[in-house]
């Protein structure tokens, strides 16, 4: 509930509106002297909580450096009060939407690469005034509109609430699937760290899905961090290339160097920079092994790792032979394992909702669980078949109608139609193309 109605004055800065309300925080657009500001109030701590100084002294530590640097990819604090038992802070009102908003646009390859390359040179900044932000997601990010730069926005890293300035931490944050393994060991973050969950964003950048967590599990409570620690642990996700195949292969592994558990294994943010504008990884310096210490003074053994195919969504097996099933949209995807159930889930497209030719979006009839199959395909001997599902929609090869228990030999340039027996029309059109 927020604390204050609109026309309120609070320190000489008039409510206009409550823009966010949470446990944690209350967010206002308010005016003083004609011009629009934006009021942050803090619920935790409040005045009478037992680490409330040592919050304020950390935030006025934390924007103190980085107000130094005049750095316009950071929030600019312009006040600070304290009423009402409650800690506040006055920052530019920004015409703006969050990252993870932001990544919902029609945004191309290229485009997403760059906005890679703007968070890797905003997160070297940030390490070289020595602050770690300790909770980096997209949401912690803002796009601000700005007519003189590249996408018509510019980038600025915001919510350095909780953030270790000089190895000093107030509290210990973190967001499931974001976390890096030092959080879950429940040690202080370091740039290594904020470096494992940037490489987590831009995973999320370039496939539109988190690496180890897949939005909507559910586990016990003292289940979550097992079962994230040993899938971070034994690197089980999928590279960014396979999940897309529009994406490079030297950003993938960029960010694939970037997700190791052991964080010497871990690229450091400079070599990140600079593999990413030379487009190559090959070049890097082998890291030696280690281990990750944790609160109690115990360590956790680790082992550098590379990417495998325990994951929850449909891996691809690398074999000489593959197949790309291209959509009418443009987007499309290649598959190598030997069979492979095709769903909404699994055919994303690239970086957009995939919308036929008619406008119809991908199985748009089709039941809700995005783990439904269309059709299948598979690798056999030295052709791909095909065959349908068994759902109350058709699928059509060429125009008739695909059997749902035979399987049906496709070739070079077959068209497959998704039928939809609702709408009785075409929504989704896919063609074959097998490498020569």
């Amino acid at each position: 509930m927020p604390s204050y109605y609109t026309g309120k004055i609070i320190n000489g800065y008039e409510i206009i509106e409550c823009l966010t309300s949470g446990d944690y925080a209350t967010s206002y657009k308010v005016k003083k002297g004609g011009k629009l500001l934006f009021l942050k109030e803090y619920n935790d701590p409040a005045e009478n909580a037992p680490n409330f100084k040592a919050f304020v002294q950390q935030q006025d530590r934390i924007n103190e450096r980085l107000c130094s640097r005049k750095l316009r990819c950071l929030e600019r604090l312009l006040d600070t009060f304290i009423t009402n038992y409650r800690y506040h802070q006055v920052k530019e009102f920004l015409d703006c939407v969050d990252l993870s908003v932001y990544l919902k646009k029609d945004l191309d390859l290229d485009n997403r690469l760059w906005i890679c390359r703007l968070w890797l040179g905003i997160l070297r900044e940030i390490s070289e005034a020595n602050v770690i932000h300790h909770d980096l997601k997209p949401q912690q990010v803002l796009m601000v509109k700005d007519a003189g730069v590249k996408l018509g926005h510019r980038m600025i890293f915001a919510d350095f609430d909780w953030a270790v300035i000089d190895g000093n931490m107030v509290k210990s944050v973190s967001t499931p699937g974001y976390a890096s393994p030092e959080h879950m060991a429940g040690v202080v973050p370091t740039v290594a760290s904020d470096l494992y969950q940037s490489g987590v964003v831009l995973y999320v950048i370039l496939t539109d899905r988190l690496p180890f967590y897949n939005t909507g599990e559910i586990f016990e409570p003292d289940e979550f961090n097992r079962v994230m620690c040993e899938r971070m642990q034994n690197a089980e996700f999928i590279p960014p290339h396979i999940v897309q195949p529009i994406v490079p292969k030297w950003a993938s592994d960029i960010i694939c160097t970037m997700l190791a558990w052991d964080i010497a294994a871990r690229i450091s943010v400079e070599d990140a920079i600079k593999s990413w504008d030379r487009k190559s990884i090959s070049a890097l310096p082998s890291r030696p092994a280690a281990t990750v210490a944790t609160s109690e003074g115990s360590t956790i053994p680790v082992t550098p790792a590379t990417p495998t195919s325990k994951a929850s969504t449909p891996a691809v097996t690398k074999v000489p032979s593959w197949i790309r099933l291209r959509h009418d949209s443009g987007a499309n995807m290649s598959f190598s394992a030997d069979e492979t159930p095709v769903t909404r889930q699994l055919f994303h497209g690239p970086f957009k909702q995939v919308i036929t030719s008619t406008g119809y979006p991908i199985a748009a009839y089709f039941p809700s669980d995005d783990k439904t199959p269309f059709f299948t395909i598979r690798k056999d001997s030295n052709c791909w078949k095909t065959k349908g599902s068994d759902h109350r929609n058709n699928c059509l090869l060429n125009g008739t109608k695909l059997d749902t228990g035979i399987w049906t030999i496709i070739k070079q340039g077959d068209i497959l139609e998704i039928y939809s027996t609702k709408e009785s029309k075409v929504v989704g059109k896919f063609t074959f193309e097998v490498p020569v």
